[in-house]
């Protein structure tokens, strides 16, 4: 006889089953966060831009599209229109500037906060600039939640390779249980078949020591090439006088000049945008290139100031 199915066992199967379609997406989400951490796309029809030695670029935190309140939440009451509308005057800015190349900290790859729109697509079809890098920072799928964020570069060039580059975590359970501050190494060939690489970054903003770990791993990455290499993105760091600090070790390990110097005077100062008081978003080069021009953009798109540069790849004249 078989034995009798009952309440008890219900309630208990309905538990695992339940736990199952909470936690499996979850749990298969994290196994293959670090195989799907990187991605490289083409969205649109590929430009013919002619040979020049000059290279148009720029760095924006764009704090998940969700305007220039200082540590806002994520989470408004506004439309997808409203905040698909922010996004496309980002790309504005982009598009006014005629760059090449941006680096885009903050973005939204999937998330219920911002209606799970892709903003690094959004962005980047209005600017017309047809590749893009995607990095995840964070990576966290949930039934009726999903959290996908972190870095993108858009390029008017082709991209032709993309890899993770791991950083030092702060906490090494947040890395497993969520995703960590990672870069990445993006390989773009130019109209003249030279290389640069890009290196998009978001440093840890609750330690100082994980920041300088985070840009000795980034040093060790720009090393390993003769390429020349780009390093743009929010730092949560400037210089200081007193203790290390990663802008000053980034500096001293890999060669690069820091655009516009390490000066700590108000012009040079990015966040927040609505008041700035301290420079937090960086771009580096390599320090044979000229830069042409810099500017740093007054925004209510962001709670950081948008940075820009003009590059000329040829070598810097001897005095």
């Amino acid at each position: 006889m078989k034995k009798p199915i009952t309440r008890g066992k219900v309630l208990a199967w309905g538990v695992v089953l339940c736990t199952g379609v909470a936690v499996g997406p979850y749990l298969y989400g994290r196994v293959m966060a670090r195989a799907s951490a990187v991605s490289v796309e083409v969205i649109g029809p590929e430009a013919n831009p002619a040979i020049d030695s000059s290279l148009r670029i720029g760095t924006f935190n764009i704090a998940h599209g969700r305007g220039a309140i200082p540590g806002g939440p994520n989470m408004t009451d506004e439309s997808p229109v409203k905040r698909t509308d922010r996004l496309k005057a980002i790309a504005k800015l982009i598009r006014d500037e005629s760059l090449d190349v941006v680096v885009l900290n903050e973005v939204d790859f999937d998330c219920y906060w911002s209606h799970g729109i892709d903003q690094s697509e959004v962005i980047a079809k209005a600017a017309g600039l047809p590749y893009i890098l995607k990095q995840r920072n964070a990576d966290i799928l949930i039934p009726f939640r999903t959290l996908r964020f972190g870095n993108a570069v858009i390029s008017r060039h082709p991209i032709t390779e993309g890899k993770l580059l791991k950083l030092p975590a702060l906490k090494k359970w947040e890395d497993i249980l969520g995703g960590a501050h990672d870069s990445a190494v993006c390989v773009i060939t130019l109209p003249d078949g030279n290389q640069v690489k890009v290196l998009p970054v978001h440093l840890e903003v609750r330690d100082q020591a994980t920041r300088i770990a985070g840009v000795e791993t980034i040093a060790s990455a720009v090393s390993q090439s003769n390429q020349p290499s780009l390093i743009l993105g929010d730092f949560n760091s400037y210089p200081s006088a007193s203790s290390p600090d990663a802008i000053s070790t980034l500096t001293e390990k890999t060669g690069l000049s820091p655009m516009a110097g390490t000066g700590l005077n108000e012009p040079n100062f990015t966040f927040p945008s609505s008041k700035p008081n301290r420079r937090l978003d960086w771009i580096f080069v390599p320090a044979s290139w000229q830069v042409r021009s810099w500017k740093i953009h007054s925004t209510n798109l962001s709670d950081h100031s948008f940075v820009t540069a003009i590059l000329d790849r040829s070598p810097t004249p001897s005095e």
